[in-house]
């Protein structure tokens, strides 16, 4: 009799013992704050998605954009001053671990917001995360984008969610175990 057996594992959802991925989550079980930035509710949505479920990010993950308000907050919210509500943070302020961008917000403000400009802001205040721009340019101005200062990751807004989170992981990943240093001494991004 199997009385008291424990059931076979799962094969399609159980990681072998020997997986270097187990001991690897288990260090990094925290998970990333993630903030972003669109004027329009659809790629806001998206961001949305993509931190809850693609990055597991924590829960006070959010894209804002909507308001003047919003925007104008963006690099404060990113910097942990303030939450995606608008209202301050009590104690230590706490950094998000990443920043998603849309390239062109509020096209019609004047002047414009972009996306490249607000990622060398964040590195002008101490951002140390990734920063990573979706829009919908063609593809030699998004390979441009990836070489400004501040941007770490490009991509064309039709790029698959799980293509962005593997590669937004990967960079994090690196910089927290110092094998990718995330600003020179004058605040643009290493290659």
């Amino acid at each position: 009799s199997n009385v008291g057996a424990s059931p076979p594992p799962n094969v399609l959802t159980s990681a072998p013992r020997s997986s270097p991925e187990v001991g690897a989550a288990a260090k990094n079980s925290r998970q990333l704050r993630c903030v972003g930035i669109d004027d329009e509710d659809l790629p806001r949505m998206i961001h949305n998605i993509l931190f809850s479920h693609y990055l597991n990010a924590d829960p006070c993950s959010r894209s804002v954009g909507k308001t003047n308000e919003e925007r104008a907050a963006f690099v404060d919210i990113v910097m942990g001053v303030r939450n995606a509500d608008l209202s301050y943070t009590e104690g230590e302020s706490v950094p998000a671990d990443v920043a998603i961008l849309d390239q062109n917000i509020a096209e019609l403000d004047e002047p414009p917001i972009l996306g490249s400009l607000l990622c060398a802001q964040l590195r002008s205040v101490g951002f140390r995360g990734v920063t990573c721009i979706l829009t919908g340019a063609p593809s030699a101005q998004i390979a441009q984008l990836r070489k400004l200062p501040g941007v770490d990751l490009a991509f064309d807004k039709g790029a698959g969610l799980p293509v962005i989170a593997a590669a937004v992981r990967k960079l994090h990943t690196e910089r927290k175990a110092g094998l990718h240093a995330s600003t020179n001494n004058d605040g643009t991004c290493r290659p």
